[in-house]
């Protein structure tokens, strides 16, 4: 069986263990408007980068959720051996809105649910001595082996780490990414990746996708602010497939109630801009 262990490979500066306290929902998504993240997938990935500055950010529901209009502005790489090897760059803008709720609970109930493996707090240089949150998830994997799911959260700087490691990656792919860059209060930790353009780039067109409520108990609502015909895959937490449906429009609803509590992954093939979103079914 599998055991949790440190993520040494992305925090392999020193790090100081702190009071084992789980970090606030409300705590860990505390952005204001002109926060900046940048993250990067590093499983066997050519050079890219997630990049977003929070617009604005407002209350609903009588200040119980907190929703934070965000600015991207990514790009990605493919190795090409043709007339010459060489990289070519995509590059795509696009905004959407996240909301956030439930803000006085603790982080792990956006996981898998409040029971985990492994659990860490600490500070670390790697993000300028910021309060982080290591949590773990060991889940069985057709009866047989067993899944692993790391995530880390910083106070007041969201999500900075994720990595899936399948048992068997022959049927189920692994990932992993990271925070390498955040700008809050006009104070910076990290390098910035500030790359704009590049040869062979492709513009894409800007659009803005918003999937909501989240998280959700019956419907789904994805809306998009140009008429696109696109292909959305539902999948769960370890990457399987649960529901397929079309985006031929600008709106869709998806239906939800007969999903399992639990973490999903709602991957849009959008024309020109794939997009992934991640949301909680209650």
């Amino acid at each position: 069986m599998r055991i949790a262990i440190a993520l040494t490979a992305l925090l392999a500066t020193f790090i100081s263990t702190s009071a084992q306290q789980l970090l606030t929902i409300g705590e860990t998504y505390d952005f204001e408007p002109g926060d900046e993240f940048h993250f990067k997938h590093t499983t066997s990935a050519p050079p890219n980068a997630q990049r977003f500055v929070v617009a604005d950010k407002y209350y609903s529901d009588g200040g119980l959720t907190v929703n934070y209009i965000r600015d991207f502005s990514n790009y990605s790489s493919v190795f090409v051996t043709q007339p010459e090897p060489h990289l070519e760059y995509t590059f795509w803008t696009y905004t959407d809105t996240v909301q956030y709720t439930k803000l006085d609970n603790t982080v792990n109930t956006l996981e898998y649910g409040p029971e985990y493996d492994y659990f860490e707090s600490y500070t670390t240089p790697l993000y300028c001595d910021s309060l982080m949150n290591e949590l773990q998830f060991i889940t069985l994997d057709l009866g047989v082996e067993f899944d692993l799911y790391s995530v880390v959260y910083g106070k007041g700087l969201g999500r900075t780490f994720e990595q899936f490691e399948p048992a068997d990656p022959v049927f189920n792919s692994g990932y992993s990414w990271h925070m390498f860059y955040y700008q809050k209060n006009g104070e910076a930790c990290g390098t910035p990746d500030t790359l704009t353009t590049f040869v062979s780039v492709t513009e894409m067109p800007a659009m803005t996708i918003t999937l909501a409520p989240n998280p959700v108990t019956d419907e789904l609502h994805l809306s998009a602010s140009q008429h696109i015909n696109a292909t959305c895959w539902m999948m769960d937490a370890s990457g399987r497939t649960v529901e397929t449906v079309i985006i031929n429009g600008t709106r869709c609803g998806i239906n939800t109630q007969n999903l399992p509590i639990g973490l999903y992954y709602l991957f849009v093939d959008a024309p020109g801009m794939p997009q992934i979103f991640r949301f909680l079914k209650e």
